[in-house]
């Protein structure tokens, strides 16, 4: 059975305008954010939450800036937790790589999230800033040292496999040895398998030197004219020049009419000084595939390569280089070496630099000045000290044949003396004759009455001389000569009398 109910409307719908104002007034009075569209207020924009968001600030401001040693909590025993942290980080310290710093100190923020009780952190000591620097200092250090020690123990590796490699002398009994003779390559001057130190002040002629000394070996002729060359005609002489630019070294080698210059190796490395760098293993390998055994090295000079390499004379590490230099003449085969170099502002003290450069060398060869250089009477003394007979200072001469010769200066001095002597003598002589010329039979008082600024002793001696020569005669006594020029004396060389002043009244 149906039942029909009249007027009946939809729930919520009952009487069409009082169902509207009631959906009007439903969806101006809303407050959900969430489904109102004209909603401007902020629910959780109200004191307390502005306060909670502070707080929260100031915590996590706190945590990042406050500061713990490591060492510290590792050692405390009130905070378990943040011990245990603690000693985790200490063990990844001791396994960490070498380029990494240690962990020294943390925040307590780092510990928070280390899930560090929050009742733990009151227990534990915080660091200040100045403590905190100290640490951040102590961790750089400790990652150096680390690295340090790292490349010191590659480099001790490094050693060891060298020397598993090296070949090792045998025991020499010096009871038993017999030394074999001795080989010269200069007689005198320059032993086989040796080095010869040639150094010169500046402008003393060392370019000259060492042009013939390469022109001695390569033409067998003596060195300076004085020390014979016992180098073999079929080996070479490899010259290694800093100094000057090949047309220039061309010039001056034909001028002086150097031959045999298809024995000479010349290698310029003017501007190019670096690849002389024989402190390195490598460098000195590819040289020695350049120098033919049993070749002598000339090496100039060393100044050049020094500054080239950032090496100052005076320095420990010149040693590396003349060290070098020394394992390069093994390692080629060379005979030897002859290394130029500068002398000091003092030539007395020897080459300029450290000592390790004379150190070098068996033999040293000084080329000193005695003067001004662009003075005609300053001379190039050349004195020889070392593993070979010493020189005496001599002179360099260099004759208009291009080569050099030595001289004495001892010798030279006593020649020059007996030159002006001579000089001196005959000078007197003329005035003695002149003055019997003037005035025959003079005696001697009135011989040296004559003598006007001829010093009495000197006209006594010219005197002497004449008479033993026969050039003048006594015609008188012994005891009261009177002294005539004789006819032997012709008219030369005393043609012309001298000129003599008369005896005072």
């Amino acid at each position: 059975m149906t039942t029909i109910v009249e007027n009946a409307t939809a729930p919520g719908t009952e009487g069409t305008e009082g169902g509207e104002e009631d959906m009007t007034a439903s969806t101006a009075h809303s407050t959900d954010p969430f489904t109102s569209a004209t909603s401007t207020e902020n629910p959780f924009d109200n004191d307390t939450a502005r306060e909670n968001a502070r707080r929260t600030s100031a915590e996590e401001h706190r945590r990042r800036h406050t500061f713990y040693s490591v060492a510290d909590l590792a050692a405390q025993t009130t905070a378990p937790k943040a011990r245990t942290v603690a000693e985790g980080i200490e063990r990844a310290n001791m396994r960490r790589q070498v380029k990494h710093a240690p962990t020294l100190f943390l925040t307590a923020e780092y510990l928070v999230k280390a899930y560090v009780p929050a009742d733990e952190l009151p227990a534990l000591t915080p660091i200040d800033d100045a403590r905190v620097a100290e640490l951040r200092i102590e961790e750089a250090a400790q990652r150096e040292a680390a690295q340090r020690a790292a490349r010191s123990r590659a480099l001790q590796i490094e050693a060891e496999r060298n020397a598993r490699g090296l070949e090792m002398p045998e025991r020499v009994n010096l009871a038993e040895y017999v030394p074999p003779p001795v080989r010269w390559i200069i007689e005198g001057m320059f032993r086989q398998d040796s080095n010869l130190g040639l150094f010169a002040e500046r402008k003393a002629g060392k370019s000259t030197a060492v042009r013939d000394i390469v022109r001695s070996l390569l033409d067998g002729s003596d060195v300076f004219g004085r020390f014979p060359v016992t180098f073999d005609p079929a080996d070479e002489v490899v010259l290694i020049d800093s100094e000057m630019p090949v047309d220039l070294l061309h010039e001056q080698y034909t001028d002086a009419g150097v031959t045999g210059l298809d024995r000479l190796h010349l290698y310029s490395i003017r501007g190019r000084e670096r690849t002389f760098d024989v402190r390195s293993p490598e460098v000195r390998e590819r040289w020695a595939q350049l120098i033919p055994a049993g070749s002598v090295i000339v090496f100039d000079c060393l100044y050049a390569v020094l500054a080239a390499l950032g090496v100052r004379e005076n320095d420990d590490t010149v040693s590396e280089v003349t060290g070098g230099l020394r394992a390069l003449v093994a390692e080629s085969g060379a005979r030897g070496a002859i290394m130029v170099h500068h002398l000091g502002k003092d030539p007395e003290r020897g080459a300029r630099g450290h000592s390790s450069i004379e150190g070098f060398a068996d033999v040293l060869a000084h080329i000193r000045l005695t003067g001004p250089i662009y003075d005609q009477n300053t001379e190039r003394v050349l004195t020889l000290r070392g593993r070979c007979p010493d020189l005496p200072e001599s002179t360099l001469v260099l004759g208009s044949d291009h080569r050099l010769t030595l001289e004495d200066r001892e010798e030279k001095r006593e020649r020059k003396k007996a030159e002006r002597r001579a000089t001196q003598d005959e000078v007197d002589e003329q005035k003695v004759i002149g003055i019997l010329r003037a005035h025959p039979g003079l005696t001697v008082r009135d011989l040296l009455a004559h003598r006007g600024d001829l010093p009495e002793k000197r006209a006594q001696h010219a005197l002497s001389r004449l008479q033993e020569r026969g050039l003048i005669e006594n015609h008188g006594t012994k005891a009261k000569g009177a002294f005539h020029v004789a006819a032997e004396a012709g008219t030369d060389p005393f043609a012309t009398p001298a000129t003599v002043a008369e005896p005072p009244a």
